[in-house]
This record gives C-alpha cells, sequence and structure tokens, in this order.
C-alpha cells in the first residue's frame, strides 16, 4: 500500500505506512520472519525515495544474508537515479559475496548509459564471480558499440563468453550466454548471436534438475523476446513445464509485445494467466503503450479475479484516485476493528 501511495502522490500517508509496518515489522519474535519483513520494508523505502531511512533499517537488520539483500536493492535503487559514488560505497560495504557481487553488477548498466564507461568496466572487472563478471561485462557491448568503440566491444564480448564457459552451473552457464547473445544482437553481429543463443538453448534442455531447467528456460524466453524473436520465445515459454515459471515467461514476453506494439497479442497472452501477481505485472506493461480506456478494462478484469498489492500499484498509475478510495476503505474497515 505505501508504494501505491506515494505512486499516487501520497508521499505523507505513504510514510505514516511504513512507520505502521515497521512497527508491526520489530514486533516479530521470530528472527528470520523479522530479518524478511525488515528487509522487505527496507525495499519499499528506496523504492519511494526514503534513502537515509532505508540504510538506518537495512544495516539493523542482524541476519547476514537479508541485511545484504536489503543493501544491495538499495545500492541498485541508487544506481538507477544516478547516486553512482553513494551507490558503489555502499555496494562494497555488503560483506556477504554474492550479494556484493550482485550489487556492484547492477551499477556498471546505469554508469555505461552516462557515459562512463571506463568506470563502468572498472566496477565489472572487480567483481570476483565469474557468472557476475561475465553478466557485467556483456552488459558493456551494447554501450560500447554506441560509443563507436566497435572493437573493444568484441574484444570485450569474447572475454564474456570465455568466461561464461569456465561456469560450472549449467544453468547458470546458460543465462551467461544468452545474456551476452542479447547484447551481440543488438549490435549487428546476429550470427554470433544466434550461436550463443543455440548453445544456451541446447545447455537449458539438457538440464536435469526440473527447477534449475525452468529457470534457464525462462531466462532464454526473455532473451528471446528482447531481440523481437516473438514466436520462438512463446513456443519455449510454453513447453516450460513448471506453471508458475511458464507464467512469468509469458508474462516477460507481454513485455516485450507492448513496447513493440503488438498490443492484441500482449492482451490475449494477458488473458490467459491464472496467477495474480503475474497478471498484475503483465498488465501494468500493457498500460503505459496503449489507451486509459483499455487499461481500465484490464485491471478492471483483474480486479474481478485476483487480489495482488502489485495490482494496486498499477491502479494508482493508471487511477491514482481510485487508490484513495481503496486507501480511505481500508483505513475506516481497520477502525471499526
Amino acid at each position: 500500500m505505501a508504494a501505491a501511495l506515494a505512486t499516487a502522490g501520497q508521499l505523507d500517508h505513504a510514510t505514516e505506512v511504513t512507520q505502521e509496518a515497521e512497527e508491526l515489522a520489530r514486533s516479530i519474535t521470530d528472527p528470520h520472519n523479522q530479518a524478511v519483513a525488515l528487509s522487505n520494508l527496507a525495499g519499499v523505502l528506496a523504492e519511494i525515495g526514503q534513502f537515509d531511512r532505508a540504510e538506518t533499517l537495512a544495516r539493523s537488520i542482524t541476519d547476514s544474508r537479508n541485511q545484504a539483500a536489503a543493501l544491495r536493492n538499495l545500492a541498485g535503487v541508487l544506481a538507477e537515479i544516478g547516486q553512482f559514488d553513494r551507490a558503489e560505497a555502499l555496494a562494497r560495504s555488503i560483506t556477504e559475496s554474492r550479494n556484493q557481487a550482485a550489487a556492484l553488477s547492477d551499477l556498471v548498466g546505469p554508469l555505461a548509459e552516462v557515459g562512463q564507461l571506463d568506470r563502468a568496466e572498472g566496477v565489472a572487472r572487480s567483481i570476483s564471480d565469474l557468472f557476475v563478471r561475465s553478466w557485467a561485462l556483456s552488459s558493456l557491448i551494447g554501450p560500447l558499440a554506441k560509443a563507436g568503440n566497435l572493437n573493444h566491444a568484441n574484444q570485450v564480448a569474447r572475454q564474456a563468453e570465455a568466461l561464461a564457459c569456465f561456469i560450472a552451473d549449467q544453468d547458470m552457464q546458460a543465462v551467461a550466454l544468452s545474456h551476452m547473445a542479447a547484447a551481440l544482437a543488438t549490435v549487428g553481429q546476429p550470427d554470433h548471436a544466434d550461436h550463443a543463443l543455440q548453445q544456451a538453448e541446447a545447455l537449458a534442455r539438457s538440464i536435469t534438475d526440473p527447477d534449475n531447467r525452468a529457470a534457464a528456460q525462462s531466462n532464454l524466453v526473455s532473451v528471446l523476446a528482447e531481440i523481437g524473436q516473438f514466436d520462438r520465445a512463446e513456443t519455449l515459454a510454453r513447453s516450460i513445464t513448471d506453471l508458475f515459471v511458464q507464467s512469468w515467461s509469458l508474462s516477460s514476453l507481454v513485455s516485450h509485445l507492448a513496447k513493440a506494439g503488438q498490443i492484441e497479442r500482449a492482451e490475449e497472452l494477458t488473458h490467459s494467466t491464472t496467477n495474480a501477481v503475474v497478471a498484475a505485472e503483465a498488465i501494468g506493461e500493457i498500460a503505459p503503450y496503449t489507451s486509459k480506456h483499455k487499461s481500465r478494462k484490464l485491471l478492471t478484469w483483474a480486479l474481478s479475479k485476483f487480489r495482488s498489492d502489485t495490482l494496486l500499484v498499477n491502479i494508482a498509475k493508471v487511477e491514482p484516485s481510485a487508490i484513495l478510495r481503496i486507501a480511505g476503505i481500508t483505513t475506516r474497515t481497520a477502525d471499526k476493528k
């Protein structure tokens, strides 16, 4: 509700809600559940721009993994709004290696987007985890090519591919290769990109663990959709046997279809989902690319079938006044109790 209220411009009300949520979170007696609740709340605070409070809350979490996750999330938000020094300092302060690597990787893209390519590459190469370093380097291929550094972009692509081949886990290797392929496809290297995609798909299908196989295939669906191979993406998505992962994969496809202007096909896929969160995410992706009338129709359909916090946020984007009415109803109901 806090994120939805902030989106609707009700910052004071959103702050009140987060204060109440913090009191509730700190009243949880189970240490793990309390840590998860505080970590989630830190994410909400970062999302609504209360960065100092988010960092204080994150550092108060005693569970090291949840603290690291909360700090990583905050560092990512700071990087997205251009606060690079604070984001990098925060990322390097994380003691848990996996989240530190992820936080540094999250910094590479935003740095590259504003032309700080040398700094972005330095951050990428400082990452110790092979998978994350390969991913971060792949993120630089497009920006380097766009800046006219084609030879260096190809060199970085080869280095990212070489790193990917040394990754022990097949699912992670498939993800790294598909990410590199997406970058290559955007810089006019379709043959190299398709070769990497074929490698990634073969690896994904060969994974014996069902969960890991579904995750690798889902990632590949996103990549195929990102580069405009919609039919191939949908075919692969529908071949995923885990129905929940399949739904998320189709949601990713919806996002790219909407951006490409294929609204009717995006709506058809959205109507086919049976998962509330997935439907809400899909509608949120379609809304910016269609009329308010169509967005309202989709939201009405979703509200008749599902209940979801994500759906509330998307309602706030389309119809802020509706969120105020819902918040008023919620408050009155709580007061009566």
